[in-house]
């Protein structure tokens, strides 16, 4: 295998350099990202060092891919400049384990570009079966297949370079950069793929930059709100009626289900197990109390923000009503007035109202 989709404008960028009209920089680097579940692409980006202009040509391109044993994919596309396979060297004896697929550039159309603080999308393949358990960019000089001569006398590696008209300046492939970018794994078991959480694709949580935490099933995945609230509007109870019962109903969104709710009357703490959101809780106090949620957590242990918890809700309980003094019989003659009296105590919430019946 060789690098050996030479594009003629190279002629023209070995003039200039001949010519002493230029700088040469080894200032542009090779990302292999995970773009969803099931495809990456290969991108380009200048380092901080320089500013490249638009009046840029491109001399060559090679991209070495390292896979392990038997790697496929499908669905190769070009996105900026023509890319074509040219050379597959399966399990040399250098990295058995491993096989080097290499895409050399065989024309630069549509153009290739680079602007400070952008990347450039190259070219995109699918992945086919399931998620390898390594895909990376060759590292020039490193890789031990990379040592030449190779036992394939061939000649791997990443290659990129441009001529700057406007900078009069070369560039060229220096490094990769985000390593972990092409990772297809779940460590967390969340549903997101590392690679697509991993931001910077340093492998690791970078707090402020990574769009979550890739080996934390709670983030961005949790219990985001949990409301408790009483069902059907009503939440006054009789005491000491085994048929008049109050409902709580907690609503809950985010987090993996079933959930865990564990909720208080102020005194008493009380858990229900594989709760779902609008699941009703029957409560019978035998005074009035304020409920209230202590916390939800989700099937991945997940615990709600506490402030992310809302209602105080007041079950008032009526009665028990006790008479402490009955009205006593009277024998009076017809036509004449009388009273009768009664005494009541309340226990509980509300105004005593007596009805009296002529039996």
């Amino acid at each position: 295998m060789h690098k050996s989709y030479i594009y003629p404008k190279l002629i023209l960028l070995v003039t200039f350099l001949a010519l002493g009209l230029s700088s040469a920089h080894a200032q542009l680097e090779f990302k292999l990202q995970l773009m969803d579940d099931t495809t990456w692409g290969v991108y380009v980006r200048p380092d901080t060092t320089i500013t490249p202009t638009d009046s840029t040509e491109v001399g060559s391109g090679q991209v070495t891919l390292v896979a392990p044993n038997g790697f496929t994919y499908s669905g190769f596309t070009n996105v900026k400049g023509i890319w074509l396979e040219n050379a597959r060297v399966n399990a040399p004896p250098e990295n058995s384990s491993r096989d080097y697929i290499s895409f050399g550039l065989i024309s630069n159309v549509p153009k290739i570009t680079v602007q400070a603080g952008s990347e450039t999308l190259l070219f995109k393949f699918n992945r086919v079966g399931s998620c390898p358990d390594s895909l990376y960019l060759i590292e020039n000089g490193v890789d031990p297949f990379d040592q030449l001569p190779n036992s394939a006398n061939s000649n791997p590696g990443n290659d990129l370079s441009m001529y700057d008209f406007l900078n009069s300046a070369f560039y060229n492939y220096s490094r990769n950069y985000a390593p972990s970018a092409w990772s297809c794994h779940d460590c967390d078991g969340d549903g997101f793929l590392n690679g697509l959480e991993d931001t910077n694709g340093d492998g690791s949580w970078t707090v402020g930059v990574d769009t979550s935490n890739l080996c934390n099933p709670c983030d961005p995945i949790h219990v985001e709100t949990a409301t408790l609230d009483y069902l059907g509007g009503y939440n006054t109870i009789c005491a000491g009626d085994l048929g008049d019962t109050a409902y709580l109903v907690v609503t809950i969104e985010g987090g993996w289900v079933p959930y865990t709710v564990i909720y208080t009357d102020g005194t008493n703490v009380d858990t229900v197990a594989n709760f779902h959101s609008g699941d009703s809780i029957a409560v019978v106090p035998t005074t009035s109390l304020n409920y209230t949620l202590s916390t939800v957590i989700d099937s991945f242990n997940c615990v709600i923000n506490p402030d992310s918890i809302v209602g105080n809700i007041p079950i008032i309980v009526e009665g028990p009503i006790s008479f402490t003094a009955d009205p006593v019989d009277v024998t009076e003659c017809s036509g004449n007035a009388t009273s009768f009296s009664v005494s009541a105590t309340n226990a509980g919430a509300g105004t005593l109202y007596y009805n009296w019946q002529v039996n």
